[in-house]
């Protein structure tokens, strides 16, 4: 009677805090570490502020922008952009961040203090800071950019023809196409996120036959493939679930895929020793780590 009583209350724990979380009724596009806890952006375009147990803290309403749909953090700054726009909210105001020409942004990301953007027209854009002006470069892609992530002063982006593009500070810019090169020993891989960590980078794909996939290189040229087994108790699984993106988790130096229904696939540093978290989140298409709390951002709040 305990056992099950004991159940009950966990079950409820859960569905209360689930419950609160998700009060807004809308859907949530990204998240992102920032200062204590997170900033998740929601799809009514307002930053909502959150603590490092997945607490609501405030929210705030972006002025002369209703529907951002990107989100980056750059120390205690929070950035945000649409296609056609970008502002950046500091010391509790709003500074506009002007997007040179028709350059259509879809996507943004903190790199070495600034911001670095990719685009429709296949261009990297770095702002130093939100008062100066955007350097551009053509990253001279096939593809459509779809993620971008960066760690120090190296920046990595992919896109929807599975090329892997590197940047340095000074925009210079190296594509690898990584079908053309690996198809021939791992298959053709769909790449739909990216991670940069300390000393590597990681890319998460998808088989052609729906199978998930991930590959980590030192440099972005020479790749190996990571093995998406698992033990469960004392039997070798192998895990299934599409991954929708990646994230590098910087304190204990592994790379975890958020996959479907909420799944978290963790690939640590030792090879033989992944493992996966079934969270029963729902489906979350974002996640950010702040040390060793995370966040799950999508139908809700998790």
């Amino acid at each position: 009677m305990l056992r099950i009583l004991t159940i009950m209350m966990i079950t409820l724990t859960g569905f209360l805090a689930w419950s609160e979380y998700s009060a807004y009724g809308q859907t949530y596009i990204d998240a992102e570490a920032y200062e204590d806890g997170f900033a998740v952006l929601g799809d009514d375009g307002d930053i909502h502020l959150y603590d490092k147990d997945s607490r609501h803290i405030s929210s705030i309403r972006p002025e002369g922008m209703s529907n951002a749909r990107y989100m980056c953090t750059v120390g205690d700054a929070v950035v945000i952009a649409d296609k056609t726009s970008m502002s950046c909210f500091l010391d509790g105001k709003w500074i506009g961040m002007p997007i040179p020409g028709d350059i259509a942004i879809t996507g943004i990301e903190d790199f070495y203090g600034g911001v670095i953007a990719i685009s429709e027209e296949g261009m990297l854009l770095f702002w130093s800071s939100p008062f100066d002006n955007a350097r551009t470069v053509s990253a001279g892609i096939r593809g459509r950019f779809r993620d971008i992530d960066s760690f120090g002063d190296r920046c990595y982006a992919v896109t929807d023809s599975s090329e892997v593009v590197t940047a340095d500070l000074a925009l210079r810019t190296h594509v690898f196409d990584f079908n053309s090169c690996y198809s021939d020993y791992y298959g053709e891989a769909d790449i739909v996120s990216v991670a940069a960590g300390s000393t590597s980078v990681c890319i998460a794909a998808i088989r052609k036959d729906g199978s998930p996939a991930a590959f980590i290189s030192s440099g972005g040229d020479v790749w190996s493939e990571r093995s998406m087994d698992y033990l469960d108790g004392e039997s070798r699984m192998m895990f299934d679930r599409k991954p929708y993106c990646v994230t590098y988790r910087e304190y204990d130096d592994c790379y975890v895929m958020l996959c479907e229904e909420g799944t978290l696939f963790h690939l640590p540093a030792c090879s033989h020793c992944n493992y996966p978290i079934f969270t029963g989140s729902g489906e979350m298409t974002s996640m950010a780590f702040n040390g060793n709390s995370y966040l799950l951002a999508g139908e809700g709040i998790y």
